[in-house]
């Protein structure tokens, strides 16, 4: 799968007369934000998949891309979803969060509202510290977990100066995907969001899900098509993502019965 690998499967498939099967979850498409992207990279994209005898593809968001912007017959290309195997239960057993502040934080009435992953054009966060800025001013007693590093963490800090909001918001860089700080960032969470421009799939909301949040999520994404118990939003459409998020932070048992139904899904996907 993937660009860096296209052109060693394009020569294996001459040299052997074997057919080339690409596996698709990200394209240029997507890691552009909708763009063209980089035109090398794209174009070694576009030769795998029409050279290929077959397409796999992690949504039908992925699919339809494909179909779109490569020109490939839908007949050509199959959906599989990601799923993962984790559970819950599992995940119960740290001993202490590793988010001294914002434990501490929470007894005295505020809620986290957590976004895990790069900080890149493609994932929408500018749109998020917009809809933030209309939380904070209605219920300033919301906090904002940005994890992840990328290009656009210096941009988006200042962003949130310029709206006001630095007090709300946390900036935590790149994590280890495995390690206790990354799992905690999940564990913390009143509320995960993921307001992605193009995602092919989406596996975070559903690592979210499994520690025990509930999750919004743009329309823009494969994961949308398979967790139903869910809030789903256009990325660009700041207020009706602040008003998904109040809803949850304000109401406990709405953000409760949300997960429980969300976590039933998820133990069957």
């Amino acid at each position: 799968h993937d660009w860096l690998t296209f052109s060693a499967g394009m020569e294996a498939k001459r040299v052997s007369g074997k057919p080339l099967i690409p596996h698709v979850h990200a394209t240029q498409f997507d890691q552009s934000a909708g763009g063209s992207g980089n035109p090398i990279v794209r174009e070694i994209d576009q030769q795998a998949l029409l050279m290929a005898d077959h397409v796999y593809a992690v949504s039908q968001y992925t699919k339809n891309v494909i179909v779109r912007e490569y020109g490939l017959l839908p007949e050509k290309v199959t959906v599989v979803h990601n799923a993962m195997e984790v559970t819950y239960e599992e995940l119960e057993v740290n001993a202490s969060n590793a988010y001294k502040y914002l434990v501490e934080m929470k007894k005295r009435g505020y809620k986290v509202v957590v976004n895990a992953g790069r900080k890149t054009i493609q994932k929408g966060l500018t749109h998020l510290l917009d809809a933030a800025e209309l939380v904070v001013r209605q219920q300033p007693k919301t906090l904002f977990l940005l994890v992840g590093g990328g290009e656009q963490e210096e941009e988006l800090m200042e962003y949130a100066a310029e709206k006001g909001i630095s007090e709300n918001v946390l900036f935590v860089g790149w994590l280890n995907g495995t390690g206790k700080h990354w799992r905690d960032s999940f564990k913390i969470a009143d509320v995960f969001i993921m307001p992605s421009v193009s995602e092919p799939f989406g596996l975070v909301a559903l690592e979210a899900v499994g520690y025990g949040a509930p999750v919004i999520v743009s329309h823009q994404s494969g994961v949308a098509e398979v967790l139903q118990n869910c809030y789903k939003v256009d990325f660009w459409d700041k207020e009706k993502m602040a008003d998904q998020i109040l809803s949850l932070v304000e109401y406990d048992s709405m953000r409760d019965e949300m997960w429980q139904n969300a976590y039933q899904e998820y133990k069957n996907i």
